[in-house]
């Protein structure tokens, strides 16, 4: 009796020993396929260095005016830095990978653009400002009939371009559009209401901010 339950004590040991090296040995050869697999087990990795992707829906790709293959090209190198792939979705969408790190470096750099760009337009009349919506889908502008085309264009195109990616890149959802309202910066007045994708025609000097 006593060596019948010895040994059936050793086969359970012998089954526990055995499913813990096969285990050991099918974890090394996946983490040996995939690689990171390992590290991600062992590690915990930052964050910052994690995968994101950043999708561009058809509807803006088809509105930029590019084919989903030039976007992807283009945007493969995005102010200044190098993702790890951009490419043209099936359903006609471009889609970035980068880092976490990376994307927040890019936010920061659009951000920083557009502040440059109201600086330069606030330069003109300490009255110039703008307010943007916190899903960058409305901005409001006060002007006048004396802003310069330069002061204009950043204002109602470099400014909204800016934030057409900080939708997308900070996790927005849907189509994204910006509604633009130009106020005259003294009387308060609506003077033009119109959609980013449907710029007005206008001519300088531009007497309808009047």
């Amino acid at each position: 009796m006593k060596n019948k339950k010895s040994n059936k004590v050793i086969f359970s040991l012998l089954i526990v020993v055995s499913l813990i090296c096969t285990g050991g040995l099918v974890y090394r050869f996946y983490a040996y396929r995939v690689p990171g697999v390992h590290q991600e087990q062992r590690y915990s990795v930052s964050s910052d260095q994690r995968w994101v992707k950043v999708v561009y829906d058809k509807d803006y790709v088809k509105r930029s005016g590019l084919s989903p293959q030039r976007m992807a090209k283009n945007l493969h190198m995005l102010m200044g830095v190098k993702v790890k792939k951009a490419y043209a979705a099936k359903d006609g969408s471009v889609v970035q990978v980068m880092t976490e790190s990376q994307r927040k470096k890019i936010i920061r750099a659009f951000k920083e653009d557009i502040a440059k760009f109201g600086r330069s337009t606030k330069k003109e009349n300490k009255k110039y400002r703008y307010v943007v919506g916190s899903d960058y889908r409305y901005l409001s502008v006060w002007l006048d009939e004396r802003v310069s085309m330069d002061g204009y264009t950043q204002v109602v195109v470099f400014i909204p371009e800016g934030y057409s990616y900080l939708y997308y890149l900070e996790g927005h959802r849907g189509p994204w559009d910006m509604t633009i309202r130009i106020y005259n910066c003294h009387s308060g007045k609506l003077k033009l209401s119109f959609s980013y994708w449907k710029q007005p025609h206008v001519t300088w000097p531009l007497k309808v901010l009047k």
